[in-house]
């Protein structure tokens, strides 16, 4: 399977001075505790990082609720979303472990579980010293627990992929309303740009309040607000819809 092309649609707007070594080593004096910003290129950036660190060293998402963890984001470096240094991660993950565990990262970080993070840092973590064998260490708790969710993710992947309904709107655009457990919107979104590649459309994430889209004839995914989708919802069904509706 290729990486998900709308992968990283829900990262925010990174600092673009300059792309970042991914494989560069970090200097002593910065702390290993990572804070991301709940994006995919935050992710990608703080595991990275951690990586680089060894150690101990931790990722976590700053929340509202962190000030409730034992360490507040003063103690620990702040990641800001880099869209090139993630890139460049992703490509040391290809190259050290192979293409499936860069699938791998992905779907985890589509994953909606509080041990994520932890769950992620460790089993990478064992990769990048062991190798890509570690998968296949089922008596490890770390990679049994990390495998179990990423089949979580990867099964609910494929069951929104095969049962999302699609309703025409006034617009003329398919809206395909869903409520996944977990965040996996980016990577169902890739199937449906080739299956619609003449038409407009957009999967709507009900729960988390954002989508990604497409429009002929460029296909691109791009990220819809919560703003853009009422917008674009306003208008109501197409006629053919409610009548459809209505048997």
């Amino acid at each position: 399977m290729q990486r998900p092309s709308c992968a990283l649609a829900r990262s925010r707007r990174a600092d673009r001075s300059g792309p970042r070594d991914a494989t560069r080593a970090l200097p002593e004096s910065v702390k290993a505790f990572f804070w991301y910003d709940g994006s995919m290129d935050g992710l990608l950036c703080a595991l990275s990082r951690a990586l680089r660190a060894g150690g101990s060293a931790t990722i976590a998402e700053f929340t509202r609720d962190s000030e409730g963890l034992l360490l507040s984001p003063e103690e620990g470096e702040r990641v800001v979303p880099d869209p090139a240094e993630a890139e460049a991660f992703l490509e040391n993950v290809r190259q050290r472990l192979g293409p499936r565990w860069v699938q791998r990262v992905l779907r985890l970080g589509c994953a909606a579980d509080p041990a994520r993070d932890g769950l992620l840092r460790e089993l990478y973590a064992l990769a990048w010293t062991r190798g890509p064998e570690v998968e296949h260490w089922h008596a490890h708790p770390a990679v049994r627990a990390a495998l179990r969710l990423e089949r979580r993710v990867s099964l609910e992947t494929h069951r929104f992929r095969g049962l999302l309904r699609f309703r025409r709107l006034a617009t003329g655009r398919l809206w395909g309303p869903m409520e996944p457990d977990h965040d996996v919107t980016p990577l169902v979104a890739p199937f449906f740009r080739q299956r619609f590649d003449s038409e407009r459309w957009l999967i709507h994430d009900v729960r988390r309040g954002y989508g990604i889209g497409g429009d002929p004839p460029a296909g691109e995914c791009r990220l819809w607000t919560a703003a853009e989708i009422e917008a674009e919802l306003a208008a109501g069904l197409d006629v053919s819809e409610q009548a459809w509706q209505a048997l």
